[in-house]
Formats: structure tokens, sequence, C-alpha cells
């Protein structure tokens, strides 16, 4: 709007001077020089009120150069956000396909009499068979599955944490290789230049691709050595959130863990603190 008031202005002043240049002549006549130049000297405050709206022409033309170099910088980093947003997304999701065949690709095997390599348990069954069957056992054979055993809790939880070392050291060739690559998943979005409510969001949505027997054994791993790496994620992006405490080995063992892991749980953990018996 302001820059067609300024360009009607300006062409009615040009029409105004043409005008007066063709009919006002006559008047003029026989005039001397001396005299037309103390005429001329008379109207010096239309020359000023010109040579002011020729200034408001050049701030006007530099103020909308400046909102159009704005307005582009602004689209740029628009641009920028969106294509570095979209990259991300196209790694996460090519990491989540690999987990995916990851564990597609793990199976149980046995053999019986003279069949050998039997495949009794494929993809993510592989996961509940090894928290109900081995590493239960171990947790059994160790005596750590009753709390009340150890009254000195660090000397219970290394029991427990080398429990499932032992455990682990048996399955490692499956779960040495997906525990590293989900770490790596977390670690990927964590170090990602995105903001801290995307990276919250992509977390989730790799959480809710966890099963619930994924969930227990990664709690247990984070009470071993190996581990503990693994909890400033769990920690930071509450990825406990879901996991069943009725299939804990013990449900008490959740308290050796930071109660920020448990997201909207943690008011379960409150209850089976000493001071409140559950």
């Amino acid at each position: 709007m302001m820059k067609f008031l300024l360009c009607f202005v300006t062409f009615l002043a040009l029409i105004l001077y043409c005008l007066a240049s063709s009919y006002l002549e006559g008047p003029f006549t026989g005039w001397s020089r001396e005299e037309l130049g103390q005429f001329g000297d008379s109207w010096g405050v239309i020359t000023s009120v010109f040579s002011a709206f020729a200034f408001i022409g050049v701030v006007f033309t530099v103020h909308s150069q400046n909102e159009s170099l704005k307005k582009l910088k602004s689209d740029s980093a628009k641009q920028d956000e969106f294509l570095n947003t979209q990259k991300f997304e196209n790694n996460l999701f090519q990491m989540l396909n690999l987990l995916q065949s990851l564990i597609k690709d793990m199976d149980v095997r046995v053999s019986r009499g003279e069949q050998k390599n039997i495949i009794i348990h494929t993809g993510r069954d592989v996961f509940s068979y090894f928290y109900k069957g081995p590493f239960s056992n171990e947790c059994s054979s160790n005596s750590v599955a009753e709390y009340a055993v150890f009254s000195d809790t660090p000397l219970y939880i290394q029991q427990l944490g080398r429990a499932f070392d032992t455990f682990y050291e048996s399955k490692q060739q499956d779960l040495g290789h997906y525990f590293r690559f989900l770490y790596n998943i977390f670690k990927y979005i964590d170090d990602s230049n995105i903001s801290m409510t995307d990276k919250i969001k992509y977390s989730g949505i790799v959480r809710a691709q966890i099963s619930d027997y994924e969930l227990l054994l990664l709690m247990y791993n984070c009470l071993s050595e190996h581990g503990k790496p693994f909890i400033k994620y769990i920690q930071k992006y509450k990825l406990l959130d879901n996991i069943p405490f009725n299939k804990m080995i013990h449900k008490k063992h959740c308290l050796f863990l930071p109660i920020e892991c448990f997201g909207a749980q943690s008011k379960i953990i409150e209850k089976l603190r000493p001071s409140n018996p559950a």
C-alpha cells in the first residue's frame, strides 16, 4: 500500500509539472532573467518537498530490500531445517528396518535325537524364551529371585548383575548385536541436530516397537557392567514406561534403576520403596 501511494504521488507531481510548463508560460513573458530567478527562488519550498519525497522513496526501498532479505533468510533456514529433518528420518527408519531384520533372523535351535538344529523359536518369540527360560533359571540358581535374601542392596545388585552376565555370555551371539544396535539407535537420536521435542517424539516411535520381554531384558541388562552405558538413554527418554512389573523376576528390582526410567509408572515404584511397603 505504501509503495502504491508513493508511486501515485510521484506520478501526480510529474503531471502537474508538465501542465505548469505548458500552460503557465504566458505570465512570464517579458520577464528578465533576474526576475525569473527571483521568482524561481520563491518556490524553493516545493523543491524541498520533492526532495523529501525522494528521500522517503529511498528509505522505503531500503526497508523493502531488508524485509525481502529477511524473508529469504527465513525461507532458507526453514528449507535447511526441512532437509535436515528429512535426512534424519530417512536414516532413523533405515536403522529401524535393520533392527527388525536383525530380530527376524534370531532363532533358537535344539537337537532331538538324530535331528539337528530344529528351530523352536524365531523372531520376537526368542526374547520371551530367553527371559522365561535361561535367564529366569540363572536367577533361580543364584538365589536372586527373592529380594529379601540380601540385606545389603549393593551386594544383591552385583549378584543380579552377575546372573545376567552369565546368561548373556551364553546368548551373546544374538543379544550382543541386538543391544549394541538398539543402543546406537538412541545414541543417533540423542546426537542429532534436532529439537528436544523431536528427540522425544522419535524415541517414542522406537520405544513403541520394543516388546514387553525386550524391555525386561533391557532393564536387567542395565544392571550388568556392559549394559550400564545404556541407562542414560533409558532415563532420558523413559524407555521403561510400559514395562510389565508383574513379569519381573521380582517386582522390587525396578528400584535399582533411576525412577525417571519408568516414566508414568513412577507412582508404582514409589509404593515399592521400603518406606512404603507394597
